[in-house]
């Protein structure tokens, strides 16, 4: 949506140039904060295939429940940074010259109408995978489809407002995706309250006591009537836990003085039946807070993909702020290519979701090296097939297609003379999405975080004392883009294509 609000501006406005710059910094900033939340959607994956693979519902309901409600709170966070220290902070990313108060003007609009919708786009980034750990496509595409559609039109109806037009068609649509990905996860939610309800019905059936789940709280009790054997019915009656006023009542009206031989028929109706009092646990509401414990299972997951993703924002940001140091042209040039990154760069990021979504299924209960190995080998052939093909693609656009997504000449020239380092970005991209992917699968956490210290480190350095000009700017991402792969894809080979028994064993655990 940001590469196609960057497309409309640059071709419907008489200040182009200075708009698209202006858009740099804004996309930059939003899209970063709210890219930084995507440490959630990465956790909702990892943990919601999990407990899928294990059928545990009940832990379902309540990780969905409370992740959303930590999202909603997070998008609340940051709408608040952004309407009230937004200008500040866009005026330090563009720093100072003659045009700077018009962009930091500009910059700020935008980001305070797309900051209205903010609570439903992290929202939506979690309900997302929540579907795509559902193995659920269709939801997505629906969602993407619509929002794409609704951006579009928007964006065309409203270009003679120029820059703040877009961003409402991009706040309107994002709130259309988040809404229909979120009454799916709503309606998924309840269907798992009844798978739970059958489980919990089922334990009662088979074991002829009460269904308990002590690491829970909160049930509500019914009383239902099983089949059961004498031996049960006096266990029953020795916990007093499954003897019911209602029974109790129906034996003390049926005494021995009451009708001839009555006692005779309880005797037999004690042999084959008895009353159950099943608890069942309450429903959980569709968004929720954690408390302490669960604080702390959704921090040990998430924990490390914020600081992942913290990583990635302070290198994308730190590109924006250094190209700002060479003139608003390239500034501008920056921006056009940093949607098109990122909007190839989603190809990529799928294949980091499909891992995590297919491969605990050969992780959990027990971890299976076999299959394993195959699907790994599936996934590297396909990533094969979608890094030519997004190079390619990318390379084409930017080299032929500039004049169509701004109508500036000079920034064209940019676009076009820079574009070889995007292109070799883009073709290692998803080996890297789906290297990353798989160390979240095995919660490989520690290793993510290091190797993200480790590169970060060296592309703060390496921005900071290498380039001399803008074209440096995209050599230094490639340069950090080839560091993550290495270290990525070594780690992938010995831990997961071929571990050790003792590594096989962590797996279980």
């Amino acid at each position: 949506m940001s590469l196609v609000d960057t497309t409309v501006v640059g071709l419907t406005q008489a200040n182009a140039v200075v708009q698209v710059a202006a858009m740099g910094p804004a996309t930059t900033l939003i899209d970063s904060l709210q890219y930084l939340t995507y440490f959630l959607a990465m956790a909702t994956t990892a943990q919601i295939a999990k407990f899928l693979a294990l059928e545990d519902f009940r832990t379902l309901q309540e990780t969905n429940s409370q992740i959303l409600g930590v999202a909603a709170v997070l998008g609340c966070i940051i709408s608040a940074i952004l309407f009230l220290a937004g200008k500040p902070i866009l005026q330090a990313l563009i720093g100072g010259s003659s045009t700077s108060p018009e962009l930091v003007s500009l910059a700020a609009r935008y980001c305070w109408i797309r900051a209205s919708v903010a609570p439903l786009a992290v929202m939506g980034m979690v309900a997302e995978s929540n579907c795509l750990a559902n193995v659920d496509t269709k939801t997505p595409a629906i969602a993407v489809f619509s929002a794409s559609v609704i951006n579009v039109i928007g964006d065309l109806a409203l270009s003679f407002m120029g820059i703040q037009g877009a961003a409402i068609a991009t706040a309107v649509a994002t709130a259309t995706s988040a809404t229909i990905m979120l009454r799916r996860v709503r309606r998924r939610s309840a269907q798992w309250r009844k798978q739970e309800l059958q489980q919990a019905d089922a334990s009662s059936l088979t074991s002829g006591t009460t269904y308990l789940n002590g690491a829970r709280d909160g049930f509500t009790s019914v009383e239902k009537g099983y089949p059961t054997t004498l031996g049960n019915a006096k266990n029953a009656n020795n916990n007093q836990e499954e003897t019911s006023p209602i029974a109790s009542s129906s034996e003390s009206s049926s005494s021995p003085t009451s009708s001839n031989g009555s006692k005779a028929n309880q005797n037999a109706s004690a042999e084959t039946t008895t009353t159950v009092k099943t608890r069942i646990p309450k429903e959980v509401p569709f968004l929720s807070f954690p408390n302490k414990k669960s604080l702390t299972d959704l921090l040990t997951v998430s924990g490390p993909m914020f600081f992942v993703m913290f990583g990635k924002i302070l290198c994308y940001g730190a590109m924006s702020i250094r190209a700002t140091d060479f003139g608003v042209v390239n500034l501008a040039a920056h921006s056009i290519m940093m949607r098109i990154f990122f909007f190839f760069a989603c190809f990529g990021d799928s294949l980091s979701q499909a891992v995590q979504s297919f491969l605990p299924t050969a992780l959990y209960p027990i971890p299976d090296v076999k299959n394993t190995r195959k699907m790994l080998t599936r996934f590297l052939v396909f990533t094969t097939f979608v890094a030519v093909l997004i190079a390619q693609s990318s390379h084409w656009i930017l080299s032929n297609l500039g004049s169509a997504l701004t109508n500036d000449k000079t920034v064209v020239a940019a676009i076009a003379k820079h574009s070889p380092f995007v292109t070799l970005s883009l073709l290692v991209h998803p080996f890297i999405m789906l290297t990353e992917g798989t160390m979240i699968a095995t919660r490989d956490f520690k290793q993510i975080m290091t190797s993200y210290s480790v590169i970060t480190v060296m592309h703060f350095g390496l921005l900071l004392f290498s380039c001399t000009s803008f074209k440096e700017i995209w050599r230094v991402f490639f340069i950090f883009q080839s560091i993550r792969l290495a270290l990525f894809g070594t780690r992938v080979f010995r831990k997961v294509a071929r571990p050790t028994v003792q590594q096989q064993k962590s797996f279980a655990s």
